[in-house]
């Protein structure tokens, strides 16, 4: 998905994690070594074709779902379905970010 998570630097990088459900964002915390797959054809589903996954400081996760990347933001956006939304928001960006608009 573009460059944003194909380089090791982004890979390194820490990522805020937010869920949304119906939302309502509940702020997560930090986790690194996210990385999106798109799922080969016969694993895929309608709303299902995404897999991301990521480090959150315990253990190693995989979330299933359809990815799309925020380019102004630097976020990973993955949808489940059913109001459920993950967002993975590049921590120095969102710093790059607000420096910009001060």
């Amino acid at each position: 998905m573009l460059n944003l998570l194909s380089n090791t630097e982004s890979y390194m990088s820490f990522y805020h994690t937010v869920l949304s459900l119906n939302g309502e964002n509940m702020h997560l915390g930090r986790a690194s070594h996210v990385q999106v797959f798109r799922l080969p054809d016969d694993w895929a589903h309608p709303g299902i074709t995404h897999s991301v996954r990521f480090y959150d400081g315990r253990y190693y996760r995989e979330l299933l779902g359809a990815a799309s990347i925020e380019l102004e933001s630097d976020t990973v956006v993955l949808d489940m379905g059913q109001g459920k939304v993950y967002r993975f928001v590049k921590q120095a960006a969102r710093r790059d970010v607000n420096k910009t608009q001060a």
